[in-house]
């Protein structure tokens, strides 16, 4: 029984010593990591004192800073101030002047619809004028071109009269030369005559000519029979001459 239980405390000593020699383990661990511990406090509390003096340092110039922007600001209230009381009396002798100055524009708008009253009465006036302008040029454009068409009518009538009277002349000119051109043959005459038609009166060509109308449209004798191309001579007369 003894033998047990001294086993028993054999092995709970044991287990006891193992618990022991763990919890040595961990002691001398847990010294490592608060020696570790200990030195980053001490670091951070460096840094940390370094960052405090740094803000010291920080809001002793802003306060510089501060102080320079009060006294700023007390300068330009003092100066807004004073321009306020300008202002004031300025908006005081604006207030004073108003009523008199609404009197003004008040008689000046009276003054100009006067004038504009007066203004649409001329233009309703000179409106009524250029009616009356435009009705008197209708009428008058009417009238001329009705003098036009009737000139332009005449005008017609006397150049056709013209051209028969033309035609005419040329009638009796072809009659003379085929009869001036007959006696020539009828006297037994071996040359051959060309007879030409001229504006006024007419006449006759030398065997070796024929008669051409120039660009001026008088008629003559020009150039040699057969040799000369009608270029040359103007525009050929048409047949109203002959051998």
């Amino acid at each position: 029984m003894q033998d047990t239980q001294i086993q028993n405390l054999i092995a709970a000593s044991s287990s006891q010593k193992i618990a022991i020699d763990s919890l040595k383990v961990d002691l001398t661990s847990l010294s490592s990591q608060f020696t570790q511990f200990t030195s980053d406090v001490i670091s951070n509390n460096t840094q940390q004192n370094i960052q405090i003096q740094n803000l010291v340092t920080t809001t002793d110039t802003q306060k510089l800073v501060l102080d320079q922007l009060r006294a700023n600001l007390t300068s330009s209230t003092n100066s807004l101030q004073t321009q306020i009381n300008t202002n004031s009396a300025s908006i005081s002798s604006l207030a004073s002047s108003f009523p008199q100055l609404k009197a003004d524009v008040t008689s000046n708008n009276s003054i100009l619809n006067t004038q504009i009253q007066s203004v649409v009465t001329t233009v309703n006036s000179q409106k009524l004028v250029t009616d009356s302008l435009k009705t008197d040029l209708t009428q008058n454009t009417n009238s001329l071109q009705t003098q036009i068409n009737t000139l332009n009518s005449n005008q017609d009538n006397k150049v056709n009269s013209l051209q028969s009277s033309i035609n005419n002349i040329n009638n009796v000119n072809d009659a003379q030369n085929a009869e001036i051109a007959n006696l020539k043959n009828s006297k037994g005459s071996l040359s051959i005559i060309y007879i030409c038609s001229f504006t006024v009166g007419y006449g006759y060509c030398p065997t070796i000519h024929r008669c051409c109308r120039q660009n001026n449209n008088q008629y003559e004798c020009k150039g040699i029979y057969g040799l000369v191309s009608p270029q040359s001579c103007g525009t050929w007369v048409p047949p109203n001459w002959s051998k």
